[in-house]
């Protein structure tokens, strides 16, 4: 390949496209990633984790089970791990305080979230609920 017909792209390119490739696409074209780490983008790092965790936390729950207790306990886990999750995102200039801020505001939402999942459970039913919100694997080929 000629000099000329080489593209632009580096390492540090590949890490980003593998997290996400449209930001490969916005670096490329000028914007500047993440310029702020703010309180309420570490509140939505921690609410699409736990998001992800909706499906199996609805499956484990029955009649006598409160989605409240597993989500919660959901919760405490993927706060515990956001900084292994995103340790991009979290570990280079982002107080710990702030961190904790995000985790308590987050936090004070749960309750509200279990009751939007069981009164969804109620009307739909947990396998209506669970067929739209489960992720389907893609195949590697």
């Amino acid at each position: 390949m000629s000099p000329q017909n080489r593209t632009k792209e580096n390492v540090s390119e590949l890490k980003l496209y593998l997290r996400c490739p449209r930001q490969v696409y916005f670096v490329n074209h000028g914007y500047e990633l993440l310029p702020d780490i703010t309180c309420s983008y570490i509140e939505n790092l921690l609410i699409k984790e736990l998001g992800f965790k909706y499906p199996e936390s609805i499956k484990h729950t029955s009649k006598d089970d409160d989605i409240d207790k597993i989500l919660e306990t959901e919760f405490y886990n993927t706060a515990e791990n956001l900084e292994d999750i995103y340790p991009d995102e979290l570990i280079i200039n982002v107080s710990s305080e702030l961190v904790e801020t995000a985790k308590n505001n987050v936090y004070k939402h749960l309750e509200t979230i279990a009751t939007n999942l069981n009164s969804t459970i109620s009307y739909h039913g947990k396998n209506l609920l669970l067929e739209q919100i489960t992720p389907c694997e893609l195949p590697l080929s």
